[in-house]
């Protein structure tokens, strides 16, 4: 699909989501979506293929949350008032999606090394033939900041280490990232 081609399927898309979609005038998803087309097409066309990070929605993101529970020793400890949810914001089938998707396989190499974890399974089976000695704890951590110091993680392995071939500036591709991690609007409750 030629360029102009794929910026006008774009443009009649979000005229369609405009005129037969959900949204009211004071939400900023379309607002969002085309600032995003307009990012991408101006700074990504030489170097991102734009027929498969094509924008194919202008749904919002949703937030729900899972329970906390695996801190708990037996279900009768769970009260309403001591558990705790994690928020996952699901940003499938969003304008950011297709864009994501390509991203993750791209930045895949980076995640590679003696450490990664692939799955649960993955975890279990590490752990089955290991002992914790009488001096020794077996500890996990929430991360904070996780996007930002992702990021900073990335950036370094790209344009400092070299370990991928660089799609653009340092700064479009920090902008690119941010936009996909930490600019997402989402629904909840029935309200953005």
């Amino acid at each position: 699909m030629q360029h102009a081609d794929y910026v006008n399927k774009l443009e009649t898309m979000i005229e369609e989501g405009i005129t037969n979609g959900k949204y009211i005038d004071d939400d900023n998803t379309l607002t969002d979506l085309k600032s995003f087309q307009n990012f991408l097409t101006q700074n990504f066309k030489s170097s991102l293929p734009l027929d498969k990070i094509k924008l194919t929605s202008n749904q919002p993101a949703f937030l729900y949350g899972t329970a906390k529970i695996h801190k708990f020793q037996n279900s009768g400890q769970i009260t309403k008032d001591n558990l705790k949810l994690q928020p996952i914001v699901s940003t499938c089938g969003t304008f950011y999606y297709e864009t994501a998707k390509f991203l993750a396989s791209y930045l895949l190499p980076l995640t590679e090394n003696e450490y990664s974890i692939k799955t649960t399974t993955d975890f279990a089976e590490r752990l089955s033939n290991r002992t914790v000695d009488d001096d020794e704890v077996l500890v996990s951590y929430d991360v904070s900041l996780l996007f930002t110091e992702t990021i900073d993680h990335i950036i370094h392995g790209i344009y400092t280490n070299n370990k991928l071939p660089q799609l653009s500036s340092k700064l479009l591709f920090r902008c690119l990232l941010c936009n996909l991690t930490n600019n997402t609007v989402f629904s909840f409750n029935d309200k953005l």
